[in-house]
């Protein structure tokens, strides 16, 4: 895509990030059991907020404007974009407070019927930003049309805002509505997807591909997009298009800003759903040949297959950042600072858990899209640049169109972009590739090496997260449950189940003597609890700490678990604790016992089986075997 008139395009790009983090602050927050503040004191501080920032930005625009006769005219663009972002900004900040100090979604989840339902709830969400947005765009709108000598009016310009913004926010409606109507699913089907994780990703799989195919035609249709006029232009795209072997379902005008911005696009990963969007601005600004060359780029973008890449660089964003939320969030919480800052004296999570893991994430989000995307969709942009020096004999058309762009955007060639190389880096690259081909085949190289990079990292994190068994944070998680429940302790010192938890939190961290005492204080309190029997007697029966073996130990407390609850995981625990007291005929039936109760996990317990009929044959054949066994598996439940 060009770079836009009056960076317009500059600023809904900056958008979409603004928006995953509005989307993260909401979705992410945790709601209390009951509002802290009345609804009118809400009500009333949304309003005076509101006021306060439409205050706010109008004297920020206003100030502008009065800079404007000292500034150069190329330098105003930026000027006015940069303002745009730092009022969102502001605006994001503000919508922070709402979140977290106005406590608005236990407003939300209080009022029956929007606690039912997620798109309610994601439409409120995004209005009380989307004014925010409005109230930007109201306070600019007199700045821009000095600026940039425009006749648009005050409802074209914010209808266009809204209707580009559309783009960010509707697949988030869609997602929404889908999971209300899943409530409606019949209840075997809905368990199947909440149970079967399997299930559950191969559902999302089937939504995030049926949105990448089908939302391009509700796409053009929200921005108001109409068919190019039969003529000679549309005539000459059409032949350029073919000669490029490349299909697609339409060429549209791409109406936004009343057709003032100068840009093109393409979108669409089938023909039949793929459009190319060429803005009227753009048509009349450029001759049949610099056109070309736009379009060239835009096919370019298609033939290198950016948008599938894209696609795997969304989805990897969910690992990476529960990876790195995961390690990081536990890290920070098990430091004693943070973690008296963030939990309560009743070892409760306070508001403080919740804003650092948004924190974390959007600190994350930040830098994955901002850094991370940014570096791939400025080497795309070059690599389509280069396309459409290939295709068309020479980088002349790009170079052209490039001058003519800046010259009418009034924009600094020299301007950063996060998303593209600036205007005089991109007109320099088709400069040297004009002179030499064997540059764009370089470049073409460099952008294989950095995607077989990022596969590769891919493919090693998800592995890593495999072998992990889901898990990178080490004992920082194991140690955080253990402050919080010696904490909850202090504060219930009746309570069995803290005790058991904590000797669960013990026995993982592989401290043995702690998870002993945890449990036998555990069943002082609550003598027939037959989980606590249950671990304690795996204890003694599978301990690491030899010194804590205990076989008439283990047996005692197992086969009181065991009439207390026989399960399957108990009577595997029964099973191990006559094994480990060399009565293996016993262990067997009782292993069978277990079996004929189809546990979850069979494999295991035929394994079992396996190993106490070994023992049996090799002492009916007269054999010893002195291996000390260090038993994993269902027998201790945590």
């Amino acid at each position: 895509m060009p770079p836009s008139a009056c960076n317009e395009t500059f600023f809904v790009f900056s958008n979409f990030l603004y928006f995953i983090v509005v989307f993260s602050l909401f979705s992410f927050s945790e709601s209390g059991s009951a509002p802290v503040l009345a609804l009118s004191d809400v009500f009333g501080c949304i309003l005076m907020s509101y006021l306060l920032f439409y205050m706010l930005t109008k004297h920020l625009f206003s100030r502008l404007e009065k800079v404007y006769p000292a500034a150069l005219h190329a330098t105003i663009a930026n000027l006015h974009g940069s303002m745009l972002n730092r009022c969102t900004m502001i605006a994001v900040c503000a919508y922070a407070v709402f979140i977290y100090v106005l406590d608005i979604k236990s407003w939300f989840t209080a009022v029956s019927f929007l606690s039912q339902s997620e798109f309610l709830q994601s439409f409120l969400a995004v209005s009380l930003f989307f004014i925010f947005l409005i109230i930007i765009w109201v306070c600019a709108f007199p700045s821009y049309r000095h600026f940039f000598n425009t006749g648009a009016g005050l409802k074209g310009y914010i209808s266009s805002h809204v209707r580009f913004n559309s783009a960010i926010i509707a697949p988030w409606f869609i997602v929404a509505l889908i999971i209300d109507c899943s409530r409606l699913l019949p209840p075997p089907l809905a368990a199947t997807l909440s149970g079967n994780s399997f299930a559950a990703y191969a559902f999302i799989a089937c939504l995030f591909i049926g949105m990448a195919v089908f939302f391009p035609p509700l796409l053009v249709r929200l921005w108001g997009c109409k068919p190019i006029h039969p003529g000679f232009v549309r005539s000459r795209i059409m032949h350029f298009c073919e000669k490029a072997e490349f299909s697609y379902a339409e060429i549209l005008e791409w109406n936004l800003f009343e057709g003032k911005l100068i840009t093109a696009g393409v979108m669409g990963f089938i023909p039949k759903f793929r459009y190319l969007l060429i803005s009227p601005a753009l048509l009349n600004l450029l001759d049949e040949q610099d056109l070309e060359a736009v379009v060239a780029h835009e096919i370019g973008h298609i033939k290198r297959h950016h948008m599938l890449f894209y696609i795997l660089f969304v989805a990897g964003y969910s690992l990476y950042a529960y990876i790195f939320f995961s390690s990081f969030f536990y890290f920070l919480l098990s430091q004693d600072f943070i973690f008296n800052l963030a939990i309560t004296a009743e070892g409760k999570p306070g508001p403080a858990v919740s804003f650092i893991g948004i924190m974390i994430l959007l600190v994350f989000l930040l830098v994955y899209f901002r850094l991370l995307f940014g570096l791939f969709s400025r080497n795309f942009e070059r690599q389509a640049d280069g396309y459409a020096c290939m295709h068309t004999g020479s980088g002349n058309g790009i170079i052209q169109s490039l001058e003519k762009i800046a010259l009418a955007g009034s924009q600094s060639r020299s301007a950063p972009n996060w998303h593209h190389f600036s205007i005089q880096e991109r007109i320099d690259f088709m400069r040297r590739c004009t002179s030499d081909s064997s540059l764009i085949k370089k470049h073409d190289l460099r952008v294989r090496r950095l995607i077989a990079a990022y596969c590769a990292v891919l493919l090693l994190t998800a592995g890593s997260l495999f072998l992990f068994d889901g898990s990178f944070t080490g004992n920082s998680e194991l140690s955080v449950l253990q402050k919080i429940t010696q904490r909850r302790i202090e504060s219930e010192p009746d309570n069995p189940m803290l005790y058991f938890l904590l000797g669960n939190i013990y026995f993982e961290k592989n401290d043995y003597g702690s998870a002993e005492r945890s449990y036998l204080a555990s069943l002082k309190l609550a003598p027939d609890n037959a989980e606590a029997l249950n671990n304690l007697a795996w204890l003694y029966a599978t301990s690491e700490d030899l010194s804590l073996r205990n076989a008439s130990k283990a047996l005692l407390f197992a086969r009181r678990a065991a009439e207390l609850d026989p399960r399957p995981h108990i009577l595997d625990t029964l099973a191990e604790s006559y094994f480990v007291n060399g009565d293996y005929q016993q262990a067997l039936d009782t292993i069978e016992e277990a079996l004929s109760l189809q546990p979850s996990d069979r494999p295991y317990f035929e394994k079992q089986r396996s190993k106490f009929k070994a023992h049996i044959e090799a002492e009916g054949a007269g054999q010893s075997d002195d291996d000390v066994y260090v038993q994993e598996g269902p027998g201790i439940a945590i």
